[in-house]
């Protein structure tokens, strides 16, 4: 938790450039892009924006892992709080709170913050936990606007969850009159629609083109490039392997050759939310009025089919699929309102599990590794 940053450090190159008053960077590396002889870092600002006063007083030394830690506890506060305005029972909290720091890929990525990607999942978690918390609690639309805005500024595909809020905001004052609703509506989108602007505006600078956010100029290496270079960035032949491994594929160690007895390493494609985080499946037996259940389902929904075509499923990860970082914050509402039409026995054993299998990933394996290399 408390290692230094990556090999790659894509935010902290970036941070670098903007106390420069630049859009690119010095170097190209993994996953950078290279366009008219410049170098640019393709993944949404947000992060690097977050560090970067950081990185104006300690440079590219600034730990992420650090920042993931401090973000954490206040996730843990945000999610706490928006699981008793749900008014769900105290002991169930504990244990939902456990399920979602513990028991996710959430636990993986936190371990892993000092790499860009899980670091950005973290930061995009804090902004979406904090605009289903408003939404939820006093309902200020510009602050779930801003926080929605923000999220998709780290992680695409937090923009799904817009419809779940502003329904959310849309029932937050039942007798509020249709005008007011609407208005409600108005203020939620405009700090998104900024937030969406500077996007389109920032990608315009770089690429010449609002809607190039530079994936196609990336530097790929081995089966990656090779994918990539048939069948682009998203096809159907993409869609077996992503989802064996989103629902199908189990807790598996890789061994080494060529006696493929000692232990390198977990799969690095990661394990299913079957049997890696089986809880979740509880979100099924949620209930709530018909538009909200829709939008909350849409916004787990649309980012699966979307990831589903995608290259890759996550590659790097950590008994976990870390793409479903991007709609967790919604589904662990759902899964806190399914475990209360649940026999405790029931979520109780699967959160148990699961928080067991995480450590058994993050700790054992690592033990187990020790073992088999001096044998």
């Amino acid at each position: 938790l408390w290692a230094p940053p990556g090999e790659h450090k894509h935010y902290l190159h970036q941070a670098r450039a903007f106390c420069q008053g630049r859009l690119d960077i010095d170097e190209p590396f993994g996953d950078v892009a290279t366009y008219n002889g410049r170098h640019y870092v393709v993944f949404p600002p947000f992060p690097a924006l977050l560090i970067t006063p950081l990185l104006a007083l300690f440079g590219m030394h600034t730990r992420t892992t650090v920042v993931s830690l401090v973000l954490t506890a206040l996730n843990v506060f945000v999610l706490r709080r928006t699981l008793a305005t749900l008014e769900i029972a105290q002991e169930l909290r504990r244990w939902v709170l456990a399920a979602f720091f513990l028991g996710t890929a959430y636990t993986t990525s936190l371990f892993q913050a000092y790499e860009t990607w899980h670091f950005a999942h973290i930061v995009a978690v804090t902004c979406l936990l904090l605009a289903v918390c408003e939404a939820f609690g006093r309902g200020r639309a510009p602050l779930v606007g801003l926080f929605c805005g923000l999220a998709f500024l780290s992680r695409h595909l937090c923009l799904c969850a817009a419809p779940f809020l502003a329904w959310t905001l849309w029932q937050h004052h039942p007798a509020d009159t249709l005008t007011r609703k609407v208005a409600r509506i108005g203020l939620m989108c405009l700090p998104l629609a900024v937030c969406g602007g500077a996007y389109l505006g920032f990608n315009y600078l770089r690429f010449g083109d609002p809607f190039d956010t530079g994936y196609s100029y990336l530097r790929l290496e081995g089966f990656l490039a090779e994918r990539v270079a048939q069948y682009g960035l998203f096809d159907v032949a993409y869609v077996p392997f992503n989802l064996t491994h989103l629902f199908l594929q189990g807790f598996h160690i890789d061994f080494a050759s060529p006696k493929y007895l000692s232990v390198t390493e977990m799969d690095p494609f990661g394990t299913s939310v079957t049997f890696a985080s089986p809880f979740l499946f509880l979100a099924v037996l949620a209930r709530g009025p018909r538009a909200w259940l829709i939008t909350a389902w849409l916004a787990v929904a649309l980012p699966v089919v979307h990831t589903a075509f995608y290259y890759n499923n996550g590659f790097a990860q950590t008994n976990a699929q870390r793409f479903t970082l991007d709609y967790l914050p919604i589904l662990i509402i759902l899964v806190a309102l399914g475990c209360q039409r649940s026999h405790p026995r029931w979520w109780k054993l699967a959160i148990g599990y699961s928080v067991a299998l995480n450590a058994l990933a993050l700790i054992g394996v690592d033990l187990l590794r020790r073992v088999t290399a001096a044998l």
